[in-house]
């Protein structure tokens, strides 16, 4: 759940941090696929599969989280995006916050309560979510236009507990113009 959270949060974060000198204009985010990208030492474990797409503006996924320990504002996020150009990362943006709450609260907060609505198995909707195992089951994402660079990136989210990272997940999505056509 956590993880796609911050994926959702990547989406909407992406259009107001990276470098305006490229090509853009009104368009959507496609999202082509999810990946872990966890380690071992990962307290925060996520498993996400993007389902179908439903139409052109609304992609369905579902996913199992593994949480060994709360998850809680105590977390921080560092997002590192690239957007790709011939095969290889032409530009590069890292954010980071030290507050994964305040994170989705500046960036992504209605889409992240909708997102924590999602989990089948959870008592409360809200942050912090104990420990345990969760299904995020039939989460509709709304891709709503907007403005952004078109074009290919990759976006790598970790989750933080200070400097160390404690959950990672990796997507691959574009963005496109209005008429599907990349720039």
């Amino acid at each position: 759940m956590a993880g796609l959270l911050v994926i959702v949060s990547a989406l909407c974060v992406i259009d107001s941090v990276v470098n305006a000198d490229f090509f853009q204009g009104i368009g959507v985010w496609e999202t082509f696929a999810i990946k872990k990208c966890e380690e071992a030492s990962h307290i925060f474990k996520f498993d996400l599969t993007l389902t179908k797409k439903v139409n052109d503006s609304h992609d369905l996924y579902k996913g199992h989280i593994v949480l060994d320990k709360d998850f809680t504002q105590d977390y921080g996020v560092r997002l590192e995006i690239c957007k790709i150009e011939d095969g290889n990362c032409a530009m590069s943006q890292t954010i980071v916050d030290e507050c994964l709450i305040d994170f989705f609260e500046t960036y992504a907060k209605e889409s992240v309560a909708d997102c924590i609505k999602s989990i089948h198995n959870l008592d409360s909707p809200t942050i912090p979510i104990p420990k345990g195992e969760y299904d995020i089951e039939h989460y509709v994402y709304s891709h709503e236009p907007g403005v952004s660079i078109f074009g290919e990136y990759n976006i790598k989210a970790f989750i933080l507990d200070g400097d160390k990272e404690v959950g990672c997940i990796e997507s691959q999505m574009e963005f496109k113009n209005i008429d599907g056509v990349s720039k």
